[in-house]
């Protein structure tokens, strides 16, 4: 839904000092047959805070934790669903 990269910029000579990555998202599982929602992740957000020129790397560090995120939410509500019986 949303990435981006706020800066704060403090000094005369307004170098950045300090930034943050961040990363807005959320995932939907629906149905193949009825397009009806299967599972909602509900809305992940993630930061990683870097500094100047580091930003590839911030990239890379808070969408690995977003899809992590994703993954243990995934995992913890299948694992807690109720078996069919």
């Amino acid at each position: 839904e949303r990435y981006y990269r706020p800066t704060a910029v403090e000094g005369a000579d307004e170098r950045t000092l300090l930034s943050e990555a961040i990363f807005q998202f959320s995932a939907t599982i629906r149905s193949a047959t009825d397009n009806s929602i299967l599972w909602s992740s509900g809305e992940i957000s993630e930061n990683w805070p870097y500094d100047y020129g580091s930003g590839q790397e911030a990239d890379l560090e808070v969408t690995r934790r977003g899809i992590q995120s994703l993954a243990d939410r995934m995992t913890q509500d299948y694992s807690s669903a109720p078996i069919p019986s």
